[in-house]
């Protein structure tokens, strides 16, 4: 099950899972639900301003893109990102404290 969260014209879903497969399926149902909203109502999604952003620790899937299915034309392909700060160049999470008391 995922969580949706809206504000004016933007919608982040948000699903943790352990299983890659399980993600792609999850958000690829929802995003049929949304393509059902936005058909009914006649607008559309513009693919080009679809963002992600995958949170995961396993570095050799920095550069794995996930699949998710938009309606049955489209499939949006998402590339999961390992968060880094800027000062951090390298393939791999630091855990070092950001903020000292």
């Amino acid at each position: 099950m995922s969580r949706k969260y809206a504000y004016a014209d933007d919608l982040a879903i948000i699903h943790a899972d352990g299983d890659w497969q399980a993600v792609e399926g999850v958000l690829s149902k929802d995003m049929a639900t949304a393509s059902e909203f936005l058909q009914t109502w006649k607008l559309k999604l513009s693919t080009t301003k679809v963002v992600s952003a995958v949170f995961h620790l396993n570095n050799k899937e920095a550069k794995r893109e996930l699949k998710v299915n938009y309606n049955s034309e489209t499939a949006l392909l998402l590339r999961a990102q390992i968060p880094r700060s800027n000062d951090e160049q390298d393939d791999h999470v630091s855990w070092t404290p950001r903020v000292t008391s």
